[in-house]
């Protein structure tokens, strides 16, 4: 019989000492609106199945955090990277940054961390796959060294649901603003991440915003904001604030900022017909590529989307994405991370968005859950350039209805890209900007 069932009515402990004591062999998915993950149990214990950029992205992100790199390595780091086709791992061991062991150590705490994230998931659905060592639509692959016990995992879990509830007192909501009101003393104690979430408390960024700067997950950003609202350190930004400081975010470029202070200030009561249409602005810049690349490579791909911001690469704005296929970066395989588009299955739907390219590229989506789970190669598109080389930027309306119809069981989906080196070895190029969904409202 399949183990299947609503982490809202099933603890997730219980399904850990239900694999475990039964010795099971197989994959277990977890998926809501915000999180999709994929945990392998063999005897060895328990381990995620994991996009491993990803997870070299948090190790780079805890090495500046402590204090073990600063961001000029950064930058020599992913330049190695690009140049020699390296991952960010092979990078960080290449410039002696660090040791085997010490990779192999920040590794295994970060992929940990995302097993603990879990445990705070109450609106997922959960469903165990005996035998399985993958699963179709689920991009990832399992690291041998990193398993950890399913006992010791269930004991740090309830010690840390049992320290969220009073945080929870604290901090109700990631969309909370929080600014520092006082500098760190000299060996005041609030973690080893207190000191870098601290120098980010601007009055500006929500504590979600400052996870997601950090790499790392709520629990470890909470706890210690927890103990500095305690000791008087930081304070919450008050409501009357919170559109003016938008203003400000939305004049200086920094789009999530504002539309998350004008989304904050809506919940709390707000009353200021303004803001939301300057919330509907800042979401429509956000839509491209001037703050952020939403977009991940997958586990097979040694090529990736670059956020360009040299103006002759540029459609227009500060920034465009890049993909460059070359010897070193053949296959491209990326989509948008953890976006989970909702989109109607009874209307007809568009994706919009410019590009050019030398290269023929594939646009599609990648379907999450349901029947039809993986990746959906959509459209096909070929060079914009002339005999002479010169590539023209096109617009692309890209009709989704015919394949959304038929996914009326799919939980949501991520914008897909595939691409490949040219047939004679030669480079190739691809420039992207401004995707967004258009259909008509209910």
């Amino acid at each position: 019989m399949a183990l299947r069932g609503d982490l809202a009515s099933v603890d997730l402990a219980q399904v850990f000492q239900m694999l475990a004591l039964n010795k099971k062999v197989g994959l277990l998915s977890i998926q809501s609106d915000t999180q999709r993950r994929v945990l392998y149990f063999d005897e060895r214990g328990v381990t995620v199945h994991h996009n491993p950029h990803r997870i070299l992205e948090r190790v780079l992100a805890s090495a500046v955090r402590t204090g073990r790199l600063d961001e000029a390595s950064v930058e020599d780091v992913r330049d190695h990277s690009v140049r020699m086709g390296h991952s960010l791992g092979e990078s960080l061991l290449a410039g002696g940054y660090l040791q085997q062991d010490e990779l192999d150590e920040l590794y295994q705490v970060e992929l940990e961390e995302e097993v603990y994230d879990l445990f705070f998931c109450r609106d997922a659905k959960f469903e165990f796959h005996e035998r399985a060592t993958e699963l179709d639509g689920w991009d990832g692959v399992l690291n041998e060294r990193c398993f950890f016990n399913c006992d010791s995992v269930i004991m740090e879990a309830a010690r840390r649901i049992d320290e969220w509830a009073y945080i929870c007192e604290r901090i109700p909501s990631t969309a909370e603003v929080l600014f520092a009101a006082v500098d760190l003393e000299e060996g005041e104690d609030y973690g080893v991440d207190g000191p870098a979430i601290h120098e980010l408390l601007d009055g500006r960024r929500s504590v979600a915003r400052v996870a997601e700067l950090t790499g790392l997950t709520t629990f470890q950003v909470c706890k210690p904001l927890s103990q500095m609202l305690d000791a008087g350190v930081v304070e919450v930004v008050a409501v009357d604030d919170l559109v003016p400081l938008g203003d400000e975010c939305l004049e200086d470029g920094r789009l999530e900022d504002a539309i998350a202070l004008y989304e904050r200030a809506v919940t709390a009561g707000v009353v200021d017909a303004g803001a939301h249409a300057r919330a509907a602005q800042a979401y429509e810049a956000a839509e491209d590529f001037e703050s952020a690349n939403r977009f991940l490579a997958g586990a097979n791909s040694n090529a990736e989307v670059v956020r360009q911001t040299e103006p002759s690469q540029v459609f227009e704005g500060a920034a465009s994405g890049h993909i460059k296929l070359d010897s070193a970066h053949t296959q491209l395989s990326a989509a948008t991370n953890e976006q989970f588009y909702n989109l109607p299955r009874d209307r007809e739907v568009y994706l919009e968005f410019n590009y050019k390219c030398d290269v023929g590229f594939l646009v599609g989506l990648d379907v999450l859950g349901g029947s039809q789970a993986g990746r959906l190669p959509i459209l096909g598109l070929n060079p914009t350039c002339d005999e002479e080389g010169l590539c023209e930027w096109k617009k692309m309306y890209l009709d989704l209805y015919p394949a959304l119809s038929t996914m009326q069981d799919a939980a949501a989906f991520e914008i897909a890209l595939n691409a490949s080196i040219p047939a004679d070895g030669s480079e190739g190029n691809i420039w992207l900007d401004n995707f967004k969904f258009v259909h008509f409202a209910d």
